[in-house]
């Protein structure tokens, strides 16, 4: 269950709190016919299944993500880079996870130390 942007487990039969994991879960989605549910924050996502977390992203944004939807087992979206201040474009494998474009990794590889 999932309310005011955390997620809660809870037994469906006794309605027992089993666990919590997060606070900040800014996107859900549930994908059928891969059989998980899709969660986000303002950094990664990942896919919980009937046997627990399918699995989990590396951090894709500096802070948020914009324009997402699921077509076709393909979940698209824009990342923010805080380098260069614009959205960019990404594509990610919900069977898998993977990224199919740079995200923010690439991005914080162009960030110069300043030495004082």
């Amino acid at each position: 269950m999932i309310a005011g942007g955390s997620d809660y487990l809870v037994d469906p039969r006794t309605k027992e709190l089993l666990g919590q994991t997060t606070d900040n879960i800014s996107f859900s989605c549930q994908v059928p016919e891969l059989e998980i549910i899709v969660f986000g924050d303002n950094i990664r996502f990942w896919a919980e299944g009937k046997d627990g977390r399918q699995w989990t992203t590396e951090r894709l944004s500096w802070d948020g993500f914009a324009g997402i939807s699921v077509t076709g087992g393909i979940l698209i979206g824009k990342w923010y880079s805080a380098i260069d201040g614009n959205w960019h474009e990404f594509r990610m494998d919900l069977a898998s996870g993977d990224v199919l474009d740079l995200t923010f990794e690439a991005d914080f590889r162009r960030v110069k130390r300043v030495i004082e």
